[in-house]
């Protein structure tokens, strides 16, 4: 603190931003955000501007404001050093405050950067986006791309998901399908897929083969299980 107070200190900008490591380090958030700050207000050019931009954005995130977090990171996204850090970040902050239109954007702009086993992720992020948006062909160009490119539970889920929204019944019902041939032993996306699936029989006019589904699942987890109930109580609706 005496340092920053000295004559001729607001030369040095590394000093300033250390100023404010200091406080972060030791878990001083709030002291900590306002020096950043104050950084990155008087030394707008500095060699540590784009470093203290990320800095804001995690505290900021820490403190639940994913929108000033999601802001500030996309600014950090200028410094070539840390674009890529900062770009995932951003696209968490823009989920985690419903910005689908932000989820997509930065996702567009990550999936020209990442490497091939990083793009599915990406693309599957578009893909979930682009559907909670009500953009269902762009939801399905994308988690069917993400599905193609890797074997994972919420790929298959939520593109069985984007074909229901549509009404293309054969196609969810493929989709968790999936699920249930691939990926029997998890233990989250399997009974769900397994209770989807019923429900899209039932749409298709397949109420023996709905009516069996339920049961499986009732006989597995029982009743007391919130998937067992569900599936009880579309069983006991289409119960002859």
């Amino acid at each position: 603190d005496s340092l920053v107070q000295g004559e001729n200190a607001d030369q040095y900008d590394d000093l300033y931003y250390d100023w404010a490591l200091v406080r972060f380090l030791n878990d001083e958030m709030d002291t900590a955000l306002q020096r950043f700050k104050y950084y990155t207000v008087h030394f707008p050019h500095g060699a540590r501007i784009h470093d203290a931009l990320f800095k804001i954005a995690t505290l900021c995130y820490l403190n639940m404001d994913y929108d000033s977090a999601a802001y500030y990171y996309g600014l950090a996204s200028e410094g070539d050093s840390i674009m890529l850090d900062a770009l995932r970040n951003q696209l968490i902050c823009h989920k985690k405050a419903g910005d689908w239109s932000g989820v997509i954007a930065t996702g567009q702009t990550l999936s020209a950067l990442v490497d091939k086993d990083e793009e599915a992720d990406i693309c599957f992020e578009i893909g979930y986006a682009s559907l909670r948006s009500g953009k269902i062909k762009q939801a399905i160009d994308h988690l069917l791309t993400a599905s193609r490119c890797k074997s994972d539970p919420r790929y298959f889920y939520w593109l069985a998901e984007a074909y229901l929204t549509k009404g293309d019944f054969a196609r969810a019902f493929y989709g968790y399908q999936k699920i249930v041939h691939h990926h029997a032993d998890d233990e989250m996306w399997l009974p769900t897929a397994q209770y989807k699936t019923g429900i899209v029989l039932e749409f298709m006019g397949e109420i023996d083969a709905a009516r069996n589904v339920y049961k499986k699942i009732i006989k597995q987890k029982g009743i007391g299980d919130p998937i067992g109930a569900e599936a009880n109580a579309r069983l006991q609706n289409i119960e002859p």
